[in-house]
């Protein structure tokens, strides 16, 4: 009597031995594996999941060989050949998710009256109000703030983001000044009375 002979990895088992006859085997095929001796059937090689790299590929005697991404890096589909670095979120945008293992970062465009003007940031924040005695000197806009310069040289704004500062009035005859004016105020007149 004779040993049958077993089929190896790589191989699948096509008929069990008898009395009679030697087991046989088959090679796989297709992309197909087996890893054990005596494997009934090839199957499908294993997947490397989101989040991990093909460090090796499949055999026909053994599975995809993965490798978690580490420092930073994702990768978002099956037998990714490589981690990825994340994409940056550019001046104008804030961070809407942080990357994971398995999905990259997310960004979200900076709306209304909102900027930011560096790389990642956490948030969107509020443009610069210029206040009453400023003029705006840089419009804001999704990736910079507004600037602000103060009045200078007897010039004047009284409301919020002013375009320009503006140089007050003068009373004319037959008037008297009732209020001088100030950076955030304009010179008040009043009519002159009584002769």
């Amino acid at each position: 009597c004779l040993t049958p002979k077993d089929c190896v990895a790589g191989e699948e088992v096509t008929a069990e031995p008898t009395h009679t006859s030697d087991r046989e085997c088959a090679a796989c095929t297709g992309g197909q594996v087996t890893t054990t001796t005596n494997a009934p059937q090839c199957v499908d090689p294993e997947d490397c999941a989101p989040g991990q790299e093909v460090v090796a590929g499949p055999t026909t005697s053994s599975h995809r060989q993965c490798a978690d991404c580490t420092g930073n890096t994702y990768t978002d589909e099956a037998n990714a050949p490589t981690c990825l670095t994340p994409k940056d979120c550019v001046a104008g945008e804030e961070v809407f998710a942080e990357p994971t293992q398995s999905s990259d970062r997310q960004c979200a465009a900076c709306t209304g009256n909102t900027y930011t003007d560096s790389i990642n940031a956490p948030a969107c924040v509020a443009h610069t109000t210029c206040v009453a005695g400023e003029e705006v000197t840089a419009e804001p806009t999704q990736s910079s703030d507004r600037e602000c310069t103060a009045c200078t040289g007897n010039t004047y704004t009284d409301s919020d983001n002013a375009p320009t500062c503006l140089t007050p009035k003068d009373c004319v005859a037959g008037q008297h000044v009732t209020a001088n004016p100030t950076t955030t105020s304009d010179r008040e007149c009043a009519a002159c009375t009584g002769g």
